[in-house]
């Protein structure tokens, strides 16, 4: 049996988008903090969770993987506060 996770970061969706963006499709003032704490200065985009998700039920491409928790954040978990 195989047990994984994955662990998204900030992915813009309907329920975020207002705690993000600005109307103008600036960053709000948490947008811009969550931005400038993660080391690929941008938010996740849906294909990049969908692409984990797809690696992990493959039986061929991590059929010796579990146990395992993947991060899909940026970076933003490895950097200290």
């Amino acid at each position: 049996m195989r047990v994984n996770a994955i662990s998204p970061g900030f992915f813009p969706a309907e329920q975020n988008r207002k705690l993000l963006y600005n109307d103008d499709g600036s960053y709000t003032e948490r947008g811009g903090q969550i931005i400038g704490h993660t080391p690929m200065a941008r938010f996740g985009k849906p294909e990049e969770l969908a692409g984990a998700a797809i690696w992990l039920a493959s039986r061929k491409a991590s059929s010796f993987v579990t146990g395992q928790n993947i991060a899909v954040d940026g970076g933003f978990a490895s950097v200290t506060i």
